[in-house]
């Protein structure tokens, strides 16, 4: 969404080549971590060959709803690949070969992929099967178990490593790195939302009170072992991070002091504060905070509901399924009233991208890169733009959007660095989101298993080298 409508022409050169033709200077071109438009080669089918393949499928579907998922896998997901090999969708190290809904995929080694293991490829894994597991215990259950051989970046999840390392003992390794995610509270400031308005979310000086009145480092220590505080849109490291940015430390005094000089007071003395409208209603500072039922976010639930009642905050916790809170309905009807107050999650922090998430997918309101520019709010949900967009908490700075267009543009990296300061200045002094932590990543894999490693930054999970995977006592080699 970001950059493709900067595209204004896709040529053919030859029949293995294509040329992207941009009506502006675009910094991510060669990106392989952003949006499509950055030549995203791998986001790109060939329409000749899948154009007539999809089509179909979405008709069989729309006659046989009921059936969508076994149309898909056996019409799509089962459909010839364009090189004329197996049944698998694009061109990786292994092909798909079975897939229970819900439960597993299955996948085989492909003898035709073009980069080869560092070894006889008998000597490496000839079969993956990836499950699906909602609840962590059971995952962990399953690992200490020796049931399953690696976990994926998420499902670990706010375990403390060193526990996890105790427990596991010489079974497996953990491994932990910086996982380029920020753990945030976003806010709901739409004005055309009465329960925002009420509760003053749109003034900064609320959010201020809130970010005073938490101790983050509490809560980081607590929930998320291995995490740092944050304080920007971006992770430490990345190109212009500002390290000397506003800390916000704990003080509930200030905290107090800026509820009262917003017109909060506990005037009945129920721990609740209160305040009258401009139309003659009293309403009680009753903060909606909506999450996943991840363990970690349970926990954060409990912590900031004592924390704010400290401060007159009536904390109204809920947790709900991660297919509720990132469906579109949910998450991007905040002008609606679908999510009343604050929805916590994790957002990319633009580690190693220089730093293409923040600044292509998130605060930003207007797209100040169109020609010609138009007044619509492209990245914020709203239903004149059919509540499409990322910035699902509404929040609108003319100055910030400006910054972003600018740094999407500027090539010099010490002079896009000095862009992206003063945005975090904006944001650290606005907070749109609350930054809680930077979070690390916990990966557990089996001892022996070879090469199943984090790769780069923008590779962020262990995904990546699959046709290097492979056991130690089979005669795999590790290189990595």
């Amino acid at each position: 969404r970001a950059f493709s409508n900067l595209i204004e022409e896709v040529r053919r050169v030859d029949d293995k080549s294509f040329l992207i033709v941009y009506g502006t200077p675009n910094l991510f071109y060669s990106n392989i971590g952003g949006s499509i438009g950055l030549a995203r080669h791998y986001d790109i089918a060939p329409e000749h060959i899948w154009g007539p393949i999809y089509e179909d499928v979405m008709g069989q579907i729309v006659s046989n709803p009921e059936n969508a998922a076994a149309i898909v896998q056996g019409q799509f997901l089962g459909a010839p690949a364009s090189i004329g090999t197996g049944t698998v969708v694009g061109s990786g190290a292994f092909q798909f070969a079975e897939w229970q809904i819900n439960q597993y995929m299955r996948f085989t080694r492909r003898a035709d992929f073009f980069l080869d293991p560092p070894g006889p490829a008998a000597n490496y894994l000839q079969e993956i099967t990836v499950r699906y597991i909602v609840a962590q215990p059971t995952l962990l259950s399953g690992i200490i178990a020796g049931e399953i051989e690696a976990s994926d970046d998420i499902g670990l999840a706010g375990l403390d490593p060193v526990i996890l390392r105790a427990q596991l003992g010489y079974q497996a390794v953990v491994d932990v790195t910086p996982s380029g995610f920020i753990e945030k509270l976003n806010f709901n400031v739409f004005p055309e939302y009465q329960g925002s308005v009420d509760l003053l979310l749109g003034d900064k000086r609320t959010r201020q009170a809130i970010i005073q009145a938490i101790d983050r480092e509490d809560i980081a220590r607590t929930v998320f072992p291995g995490a740092t505080v944050s304080n920007s849109f971006l992770v430490a490291g990345d190109i212009g991070f500002d390290p000397t940015l506003n800390p916000w430390p704990t003080d509930v005094a200030a905290a107090r002091a800026l509820l009262a000089e917003l017109g909060w007071a506990d005037s009945d003395g129920n721990g609740i504060l209160e305040r009258t409208t401009a139309d003659g209603r009293v309403v009680e500072f009753r903060l909606h905070w909506v999450a996943t039922t991840a363990d970690f976010r349970i926990r954060t639930g409990e912590i900031l509901l004592e924390m704010l009642a400290d401060v007159g905050i009536r904390l109204e916790v809920e947790n709900l399924p991660g297919s509720v809170v990132f469906s579109s309905e949910y998450l991007n009807h905040g002008s609606e009233g679908t999510w009343r107050g604050i929805v916590e999650y994790a957002e990319a922090g633009g580690f190693g991208q220089a730093p293409a998430d923040p600044l292509s997918n998130e605060l930003w309101a207007n797209d100040l890169l169109e020609v010609p520019i138009d007044v619509t709010l492209e990245n914020t949900p709203l239903p004149e733009n059919s509540f499409g967009g990322t910035n699902i908490m509404g929040w609108v700075n003319t100055e910030f959007d400006q910054m972003r267009a600018d740094a999407l543009q500027e090539f010099d990296v010490d002079d896009r660095a000095a862009i992206v300061v003063q945005m975090q200045q904006i944001y650290n002094e606005e907070l749109p989101t609350v930054p809680l932590y930077d979070r690390s990543e916990v990966v557990v894999k089996a001892r022996g298993l070879e090469n199943f490693v984090k790769g780069t930054a923008a590779a962020r999970t262990q995904f990546w080298n699959a046709w290097e995977w492979g056991w130690a006592q089979n005669g795999a080699t590790a290189v990595r």
